[in-house]
């Protein structure tokens, strides 16, 4: 992960980061395969603050500048135990949010400590687990079902939607099958319900 102020000259050394400490936006980029860098958009910094100095030493000042998840944020997450991690930005300054989402089988656990070595400047970070039971507004989900997503068979873990047939043979469902369709259909619903509520 590259975080910068603009592209670089074609002139300049590739090594050679070009940085205007006194913008109020930085750019995130990350690295492809291939070696080159991808934008996958800006940070947005308090006009007030200086990109060489992120750490404050008033207590009280960094706290007005934090942000706690809202009520109805924490009432979608649900109470499952250890199924997401709420961290505030290091510096913090929470002006940002990054969700991550581990894939098949995966806990959020990697990613939340990703997001501490990451250290993104006033961002704050959400790792969450398929393993929750999220309590969405429709109440659509099974009363009995352990997850909002889908529990992998043998106790592998959890996922977000069926992409591989779990049920019979393990082979990966095609774009256009019904209950993978359905599935990935109920995830989007409950994520739009969680992003609904950050904003």
């Amino acid at each position: 992960t590259n975080i910068m102020e603009h592209q670089q000259p074609s002139s300049q050394a590739a090594d050679q980061e070009v940085i205007d400490i006194n913008s109020d936006t930085v750019r995130l980029e990350t690295q492809c395969e291939n070696g080159s860098w991808k934008d996958v958009g800006p940070i947005n910094l308090l006009n007030n603050m200086n990109t060489k100095t992120v750490h404050t030493n008033s207590s009280s000042s960094s706290s007005s500048r934090r942000k706690e998840l809202s009520p109805t944020t924490k009432q979608i997450l649900g109470h499952t135990a250890n199924s997401f991690m709420f961290r505030h930005s290091h510096d913090g300054i929470d002006e940002n949010l990054v969700i991550f989402l581990h894939g098949a089988g995966d806990t959020h656990i990697p990613f939340d400590k990703l997001g501490q070595t990451m250290k993104l400047p006033q961002t704050a970070t959400l790792s969450l687990s398929a393993s929750m039971k999220m309590i969405l507004p429709d109440s659509s989900q099974s009363k009995s079902s352990n997850s909002t997503f889908v529990e992998l068979p043998f106790g592998l873990g959890y996922t977000w939607f069926e992409e591989m047939d779990y049920q019979v043979t393990g082979d990966v469902l095609p774009n256009d099958h019904p209950r993978r369709l359905q599935s990935l259909s109920h995830a989007v619903l409950a994520m739009n319900a969680l992003l609904s509520s950050l904003t």
